[in-house]
């Protein structure tokens, strides 16, 4: 049984992170466009407690303000949702002697910007006014209203971080989380980098992975996704050192690793390829000349794609202009061995692809046919691969793998120990198991729903 929360947080060199508690898809306030480059997405936050914890958990932080054309970025990403109130990460320190005071942003940033309502002459005083309730006496401290939030018109307000300590509570409110944190300091806000694929995510925090393990982050040494959704076949693919190894050993190193060596089938594949993982280099790949094509075929004829696919895009160097490619031409034997050259050219290589210096491998099984390439789902967790051979364990030993999700408990049933383990951490109480199933920053009803439906014995 292998139980996995990933569901909610998709793999990125995708970098998309999905889950039901979205509004829309992040967006980012360009630096072309006079903005910061910070990326920003509207998620659903009952409560101002929540919301801090949601953004927390999605590797980012309530949105801070720090400027006119900020704020009016942010209302449109507001306004899109169509809700009532968006939780800012604008807080009040308590004890202030009056409702204005004590106020600061959750990252720390100096609060140099203000755009508080005057509630349009409905209330005898403008916001911030610490009365939730709207109930006299205005303006006095009292402990409630000290969490800002944007109203539709793009002004501030100050509403309870809570529940409500009077009147009923308002659910229909968002959270505007921004991401802006470049971690390995080359300018440029690594959410989008994970939303591109240039840095890998594999557990979906919103965290490069480079910067969690202390790696240096560069281009093309970690597997990355061809996403469907950016029009690939959501295959995985890596890059790694030929360490000498000559073409013939290349091919079972790749299926040890439970891939193949990589087979670029059309343009579009191969410009991934190059974009993504040659970063300069040549690399030997999944194309070979068959040892039984008759002499009069050559250079050109009997050439095969490991998996059997069809030889039917070819993208053969023009180069040295006197024996374009493929030209069988070397000193070192037959050259039935294909190399794709960093511009992502084919040249014949020799049986030792001696002037090669990476082999390019790719994964596109999925064992337990869920649609989704097995590879990236033991990437992030959501498959286990104990023995490390590219498959998951799950299929090497022929059971489901299907996640069971109500197992808070780990315990391989759905029963009342999960249930009484998701209660005791209701609302964000403490417990010694993880019983925010979907991860939304709180344990609450979702949660529970998940629990009841898998109601049993895990399959």
């Amino acid at each position: 049984m292998q139980r996995t929360r990933s569901f909610v947080a998709g793999v990125v060199g995708v970098g998309m992170m999905t889950t039901g508690a979205m509004a829309q898809q992040a967006v980012q306030w360009r630096v072309e466009d006079g903005g910061n480059g910070h990326w920003y997405r509207a998620v659903d936050a009952a409560t101002g407690d929540s919301a801090i914890m949601l953004a927390a958990s999605l590797g980012g932080n309530l949105a801070t303000i720090a400027n006119a054309g900020e704020n009016a970025f942010v209302k449109q990403v507001f306004l899109a949702t169509g809700k009532q109130w968006a939780w800012l990460g604008l807080r009040q320190a308590s004890g202030q002697a009056t409702p204005g005071a004590g106020w600061y942003w959750v990252t720390g940033e100096p609060l140099k910007y203000l755009n508080w309502t005057d509630h349009n002459g409905a209330f005898p005083t403008g916001a911030p006014d610490d009365s939730p309730c709207a109930l006299p006496p205005w303006g006095v401290e009292n402990g409630q209203a000290n969490q800002g939030v944007m109203d539709q018109t793009g002004r501030w307000d100050d509403l309870e971080d809570g529940m409500p300590i009077c009147g009923s509570p308002v659910w229909n409110n968002v959270a505007i989380i921004e991401w802006s944190a470049d971690c390995n300091n080359d300018g440029l806000v690594d959410y989008g980098q994970i939303r591109d694929g240039s840095l890998p995510d594999y557990n979906g925090n919103n965290v490069p992975d480079c910067c969690e393990s202390g790696s240096p982050c560069v281009l093309g040494n970690y597997p990355v996704q061809w996403r469907v959704q950016d029009g690939g076949n959501g295959h995985w693919y890596a890059k790694v050192p030929r360490n000498g190894l000559n073409w013939v050993d290349c091919r079972p190193l790749a299926e040890n690793m439970g891939g193949y060596l990589a087979t670029p089938t059309s343009a579009a594949e191969t410009s991934f390829l190059v974009a993504n993982l040659l970063a300069g280099e040549n690399a030997a790949v999944g194309g070979y000349q068959d040892a039984s094509t008759p002499d009069f075929y050559e250079p050109s004829g009997g050439w095969r794609w490991v998996t059997g696919e069809p030889w039917s895009y070819q993208n053969w160097s023009p180069f040295p202009l006197d024996r374009p490619e493929p030209n069988n031409w070397s000193i070192f034997g037959d050259e039935n061995w294909l190399t794709l050259y960093s511009d992502g050219a084919w040249n014949d290589g020799p049986y030792n692809v001696w002037w090669t210096q990476a082999i390019l491998i790719e994964w596109s099984a999925d064992c337990n046919n869920d649609g989704i390439v097995d590879y990236g789902q033991i990437l992030s967790g959501e498959l286990a691969d104990a023995n490390g051979n590219g498959v998951p364990d799950c299929c090497d030993a022929g059971t489901s793998c299907i996640p069971c999700l109500g197992d808070v408990t780990d315990n391989g049933v759905v029963n009342g120990i999960d249930l009484a383990a998701l209660l005791a951490a209701w609302g964000g109480g403490k417990s010694q198991f993880d019983c925010d199933i979907d991860n939304d920053g709180s344990v609450g009803g979702s949660d529970l729903a998940i629990v009841l439906a898998g109601w049993g014995a895990c399959p």
